[in-house]
């Protein structure tokens, strides 16, 4: 089941990348009688153009607009590419939701895992329902449920192969680091859910 972590504007723009979290953001929205936008920021990967123009015949089908971003910068020296990717999409957005505020896909798996790996590095981040003009309705929500809802309703989506295989640190966390700390701790989940509930900062 899907609960909303924060409230979601009437009219409000939705980051899109082709995955399932994102798409059942924008779908559970739209269905539910939001006026919805589809920002999508294409990478320069060969996915990147793949779910760009999946996207364009998803959204052509359903009458929902969409605004497209692509990455323009050389990356930085010394600069990891995940930060660089991060930085650039983040520009993007801002711009193009018109300031409207931006529904982002992420959910409470996506919280688990950056939570853990902010943990290792030292300095433990909980991600918040809202910041600034960006908010996270889904950050309650494991990511199976995302899952399921999403098959019930027909909902499609495309994979990024990318995210199967330990190409940056965050793709090994999910992988390989986050199954074994559920092995230790079983409610895992619910640690970090309360941790993300206790926050001062969202609505």
């Amino acid at each position: 089941m899907i609960r909303l972590a924060v409230k979601v504007p009437s009219d409000v723009a939705v980051a899109v990348s082709g995955g399932c979290d994102s798409m059942s953001a924008l779908e559970f929205l739209r269905l539910g009688g939001r006026k919805v936008e589809a920002l999508y920021f294409d990478h320069g990967t060969p996915h990147g153009a793949q779910a760009r123009d999946w996207l364009v015949e998803y959204c052509e089908n359903r009458k929902v607009p969409l605004t497209i971003g692509i990455i323009s910068s050389e990356r930085p020296r010394g600069e990891s590419e995940e930060a660089w990717w991060r930085k650039e999409r983040y520009s993007f957005l801002e711009g193009a939701s018109q300031g409207r505020e931006v529904v982002l896909g992420h959910h409470l798996d996506d919280a688990i895992e950056n939570w853990i790996m902010t943990s290792i590095r030292g300095n433990p981040e909980v991600i918040p329902p809202r910041r600034g003009k960006f908010i996270r309705p889904l950050l309650l929500t494991r990511k199976e449920s995302i899952k399921s809802w999403a098959r019930a309703r027909g909902v499609p989506w495309i994979e990024d192969p990318s995210n199967a295989i330990d190409v940056h640190d965050r793709n090994f966390v999910r992988n390989s680091i986050v199954p074994q700390a559920f092995r230790l701790n079983p409610g895992l989940d619910k640690v970090v859910r309360k941790k993300i509930e206790a926050l001062k900062t969202w609505s």
